[in-house]
């Protein structure tokens, strides 16, 4: 099946449930490359993250698991330049080399085989990319930083981690009221929005 036969049936799909009085407000799908394509078809952009079936947004996700692996590959993979920010996976390591010699140790969750250099395995684990890129991290790189063995220029990193770990919650809560803020069911707050 091509994409454009992906998008047709989709747009079948939600006019049928539509059809039925069910209200469609959001689509979610893996990130396979035909799924990609079908976003594509149905003008689905960074700008505009929606197609409209019968004057009514259906608002296109790829799911939280898969984005999550994604982001942990790309920066496990690529120093990520954006603006005047810059991400790298380096100060993950330096982290992990620092810590690991501690008694009391920052992200005591944290393992050189499973998180640091996963292999292709383990690259497919979401557990491990959702504790190596978790607010846990993001705060100890901080620390690290301020206590000067990770230099000034970690914080892009770190800040790029906690907006990835609150996304991860926002999409992957369940109940109203969640340990933290962002595991708040999504409300479509102004906090939840900015992610």
């Amino acid at each position: 099946m091509d994409a454009n036969e992906l998008r047709i049936i989709k747009i079948e799909c939600v006019t049928k449930l539509q059809n039925i009085n069910l209200r469609v407000i959001a689509e979610i799908t893996d990130m396979g490359t035909d799924y990609q394509k079908a976003a594509k078809k149905l003008g689905i952009t960074e700008e505009i993250p929606y197609y409209i079936v019968n004057n009514q947004k259906i608002f296109y996700f790829f799911d939280p698991p898969h984005l999550i692996k994604a982001a942990r590959n790309n920066l496990l993979n690529n120093v990520i330049k954006s603006g005047d920010k810059i991400m790298s996976w380096q100060y993950i390591e330096k982290l992990f080399e620092i810590d690991k010699e501690n008694i009391n140790r920052l992200v005591p969750k944290l393992a050189q085989d499973t998180h640091i250099y996963p292999n292709n395995f383990q690259r497919m684990k979401v557990k491990y990319a959702a504790q190596v890129l978790s607010f846990s991290v993001a705060s100890a790189i901080n620390t690290m930083t301020a206590l000067g063995h990770l230099p000034a220029s970690a914080k892009d990193t770190s800040e790029y981690i906690e907006k990835l770990d609150a996304a991860f919650d926002i999409f992957s809560s369940s109940s109203v009221k969640g340990k933290k803020s962002s595991r708040n069911a999504f409300v479509a707050s102004e906090k939840q929005v900015k992610y």
